[in-house]
């Protein structure tokens, strides 16, 4: 958390500002509705426990957490009562793995019922992946989510995700992205942490670019290993890892045209006070 504590990214129609004592009020009072806490597989918590887990996020090195606010909205409170919590509408977060930097798990929630279906959560996830490529060592993403949720699974295959296994004991899809070509071998599949590239994989520059491995995750338990086989219906799995050109198209065509127009990082407490 500390790596973007004062940290405000800036999309299309989101803003993302660090998970913040703040917040925490609002995020407890999301968290009483039935249907997200089944969707996010979460307890319901006492006020004081959500505190006390945003003080122990804060502190954690390996956890990145923002707050999902609606640009719109905020802009239009007048500057003198504008703060941190204007425009709350959800959350989205990477869980980074202690022992792999380069693997992370992402989640992303949009809480706020008239928020949704507005496009705010591509947006987020769009806006969020590119300060990752940019500030971050990132370039896998995986999607884990349940069969029952078709919308989530639309929602990642509208983005590019690709369907690569099927977890059987839970009912789950694992879904793959590669956003960045650099940093993998020729043929998409990423080098392990310190794995230098061959002649054929390494890029035409050297500048430095940065990249880790994300997973979208729903309600899986850890150490649950993925099967190939037996997805309902026979639906395929895509069989071969994409190449290092189509994962440059994607990133060119969808996460950058997306967010070239609007991305900006700055200083939360600045962004807020001078627009």
């Amino acid at each position: 958390m500390r790596l973007n504590e004062s940290t405000l990214v800036v999309g299309q129609h989101v803003c993302l500002v660090p998970y913040l004592r703040e917040h925490v009020a609002t995020y407890h009072q999301w968290m009483g509705d039935p249907e997200l806490l089944e969707a996010t597989a979460s307890e319901r918590q006492s006020l004081e426990s959500e505190m006390e887990n945003q003080q122990s996020w804060h502190a954690n090195p390996d956890i990145l957490t923002f707050i999902i606010i609606d640009k719109a909205q905020m802009l239009a409170t007048p500057v003198a009562k504008r703060t941190v919590t204007s425009g709350m509408i959800g959350d989205i977060n990477a869980f980074i793995q202690p022992d792999r930097r380069f693997e992370a798990e992402l989640s992303v929630m949009i809480a706020e019922p008239t928020a949704r279906r507005k496009g705010f959560a591509r947006d987020a996830v769009l806006t969020f992946l590119r300060y990752c490529i940019e500030h971050l060592r990132i370039s896998h993403i995986k999607a884990i989510v349940d069969d029952s949720n078709p919308a989530s699974l639309r929602f990642f295959e509208k983005l590019h995700f690709r369907r690569a296994a099927y977890t059987r004991a839970f009912q789950s899809w694992t879904l793959e992205r590669v956003i960045s070509e650099r940093l993998c071998h020729s043929d998409g599949t990423p080098l392990e942490a310190g794995e230098p590239p061959s002649d054929g994989d390494a890029p035409e520059e050297e500048e430095e670019d940065a990249f880790a491995f994300i997973q979208v995750s729903a309600s899986v338990n850890e150490g649950e290993e993925d099967t190939p086989t037996g997805p309902p219906c026979g639906t395929p799995l895509c069989p071969e890892p994409e190449t290092s050109e189509a994962i440059a198209a994607w990133r060119e065509e969808v996460l950058l045209a997306e967010t070239a127009r609007h991305f900006l990082v700055a200083p939360v407490d600045q962004w807020i006070r001078d627009n």
